[in-house]
C-alpha cells in the first residue's frame, strides 16, 4: 500500500486579553524518528511502521499554574510516544492503540497530581487535553474538556469529532436547556472532566476515524471555537485547503479580530495522498464516541 503523505502545522497566540499563554502543544510528523516540531513539518508514513502525533493542552485559566499542568501533559505524551516506550502490542490493533492513549492520559493526570503534592503552590492546577495519533491511515483521538478535534473535507464539509466535557453540554444532551439559553447560562464554561482534577481520576473519551486523501484534521483550544462558528472555520479551511501553515495563521487571525479574549492554539494536519479512498469515506460514520 502507498505511504500516507501528510503535512502538519501548528500555531499559538496569547490573544488580546490574557497576561500569559497557558496553552501548550507539540506536533510530530514521524514518531519513528521522534521529529517533534513546533510549527510546520511534512512526512511520509509507511503503514503499520510509523505514525504522527498532535497533542494540545489548555491550562485552566482560573487556577494556579495552569501552564504547568498543560506542559506536564504535553511532555508526557512526547515521552510515551517516543521510540522505546511503546510495547509492540500497542500497534497490533486499534483497540490497543485507543487503550494506550487512555494510559498515557492517565499517566499525565497522575504526574500533575504528584506535582501538586510536591509543590503546594500549584494546588488546583488543571488542563484540558486533545490528542490525535495518526497511525495506519487512521486518527486515534483522545480528549478531556473543551479542546476539540474537527474533520474537514471539501466534499463533505466540517464535522466536530469531539463532544465537550462541559456542564452546559450535559444539560443540552439531556434536553434540559436549548442552545439559545445555553449561550447565556452562567455555568456554560464549567468543565466536568480535566487532567489534574483531585476529585476523580481522568476519564478521557476516545474516537477512531479512517483518514481519506484530501482530509484535513484540525485540533484547537476553546480560544478559537468561542469566537468562530463552524461555518467560519469551514470557509477558512476551504480557502487554505492543503495549506496547513496558512490555515493555522488565518484561523488565529480571525479569532483575534473577533475579540481574541483567550489564548488561541490551532493545529492542522492535511492528508496529501495515500489515505483511504473517498468512496470508502462515504460509508464510514464520522465519529463513534467511546467511553
Amino acid at each position: 500500500m502507498d505511504n500516507m503523505q501528510i503535512k502538519i502545522a501548528a500555531e499559538t497566540n496569547i490573544g488580546l486579553r490574557r497576561n500569559n499563554n497557558e496553552d501548550r502543544f507539540a506536533i510530530c510528523p514521524s514518531l519513528m524518528t521522534a521529529q517533534w516540531n513546533d510549527s510546520y513539518a511534512q512526512a511520509s508514513l509507511p503503514d503499520k511502521t510509523d505514525g504522527a502525533m498532535i497533542v494540545m493542552a489548555d491550562g485552566m485559566g482560573d487556577m494556579n499554574a495552569g501552564e504547568v499542568a498543560a506542559d506536564i501533559t504535553v511532555q508526557t505524551f512526547i515521552k510515551y510516544f517516543s521510540p522505546g516506550y511503546m510495547e509492540p502490542s500497542v500497534v497490533e490493533n486499534d483497540d490497543n492503540g485507543i487503550q494506550y492513549l487512555k494510559v498515557v492520559s492517565g499517566t499525565a493526570d497522575r504526574r500533575i497530581k504528584q506535582r501538586v503534592y510536591d509543590d503546594p503552590t500549584t494546588w488546583g492546577m488543571g488542563t484540558t487535553l486533545v490528542a490525535a495519533w495518526i497511525y495506519n491511515k487512521k486518527a486515534h483521538i483522545a480528549w478531556c474538556g473543551d479542546s476539540r478535534a474537527y474533520l474537514y473535507n471539501p466534499q463533505m464539509g466540517l464535522k466536530q469529532l469531539t463532544r465537550d466535557h462541559l456542564y452546559i453540554q450535559e444539560l443540552l444532551d439531556a434536553g434540559r436547556i436549548d442552545a439559545y439559553h445555553a449561550a447565556m447560562h452562567p455555568g456554560r464554561k464549567r468543565i466536568t472532566r480535566y487532567l489534574g482534577d483531585d476529585r476523580q481520576n481522568v476519564r478521557p473519551d476516545t474516537t477512531l476515524l479512517p483518514l481519506a486523501t484530501g482530509d484535513t484534521l484540525m485540533l484547537c483550544t476553546d480560544g478559537l471555537t468561542e469566537l468562530l462558528d463552524d461555518n467560519s472555520i469551514a470557509q477558512l479551511l476551504l480557502q487554505y485547503d492543503a495549506k496547513p501553515r496558512e490555515a493555522c495563521s488565518a484561523l488565529i487571525k480571525a479569532a483575534i479580530e473577533a475579540g481574541g479574549n483567550d489564548n488561541i492554539t490551532v493545529a492542522v494536519l492535511h492528508v496529501d495522498n495515500g489515505g483511504i479512498e473517498n468512496a470508502s469515506r462515504e460509508k464510514t460514520e464520522y465519529a463513534p464516541f467511546f467511553g
